[in-house]
């Protein structure tokens, strides 16, 4: 469009129905959109970068698709919870955990009893009270063994179960405080799905073909000479912002879903 723009006012320059400070405004307009593209296309190889040395990967990362589409997406109930969560898993194993190691440490608290059975053969010639005799493979050895383990520091022991208990009780903390943290940040990430969700609506509905009649109405009054080069600037960036905005409304709307897609751990 602004490449239009400078063809344009070059042209009504040259035929002396503009002056030489239309011209400088639509080349400096068209530069300044021109600088932007190349920061952007930096960016982009940027942040593939970026993700590249995430990956580990030695290859190039590329985009499947330069357009950024709307994401399919389904509100969840309010009643949705967030149990499902990857680190509140990894969270209730160390509650599974701490509580193995009080079950551990009170074990310890209590005596031990040892029982045990052996059965064995002896082959070979063996000297028993004076006298040689020889046992076969046949022959059969048995006995029975018991005892008894008692603690005798108690104290150590015990305050070791103490120790034992407060983990646990911090790690149910951890894991509670985790629950109602990730539960709160999917209600506010769920209400700004819902707001970016009318925004993005109204964009598409509304606001976006209006952009497209200011800008064709724009360029068709600029040509035709009903309108000056600031009217025309002003027009178009006015149509380019409504575009611009759109698109990151888009983008957050996107966003929000991968949040909370995020927080319920993947459904």
């Amino acid at each position: 469009m602004y490449e239009n723009f400078v063809r344009a006012s070059e042209l009504r320059y040259k035929v002396g129905e503009s002056n030489f400070l239309e011209k400088v405004t639509a080349q400096t307009q068209q530069m300044e959109v021109k600088s932007v593209l190349a920061q952007t296309e930096s960016d982009i190889l940027i942040y593939q970068r970026q993700l590249q040395m995430l990956l580990g990967s030695s290859d190039k990362i590329g985009l499947s698709d330069s357009i950024l589409h709307k994401i399919e997406f389904t509100v969840p109930s309010e009643s949705i919870s967030v149990d499902e969560n990857p680190y509140l898993a990894y969270l209730k194993q160390q509650v599974e955990i701490s509580k193995s190691n009080t079950h551990l440490e009170r074990s310890r608290l209590l005596p031990d009893i040892h029982l045990g059975y052996f059965n064995q053969s002896l082959t070979g010639v063996f000297t028993i009270n004076g006298v040689d005799r020889f046992f076969p493979t046949s022959y059969r050895f048995q006995g029975v063994q018991g005892g008894l383990s008692i603690p005798i520091w108690y104290k150590p022991q015990h305050a070791r179960v103490n120790v034992a208990k407060i983990n646990e009780q911090v790690a149910n903390s951890i894991l509670l405080s985790q629950q109602k943290t990730l539960q709160g940040e999917l209600e506010m990430a769920i209400q700004r799905y819902k707001k970016y969700s009318n925004s993005v609506d109204f964009y598409e509905k509304s606001a976006l073909p209006q952009a497209e009649i200011i800008i064709q109405n724009a360029e068709k009054a600029f040509k035709a000479g009903e309108i000056n080069y600031i009217e025309f600037i002003l027009s178009l960036n006015r149509a380019l912002a409504i575009k611009s905005n759109y698109l990151d409304n888009l983008n957050f709307y996107n966003q929000s879903i991968i949040s909370i897609e995020f927080i319920l751990g993947g459904k």
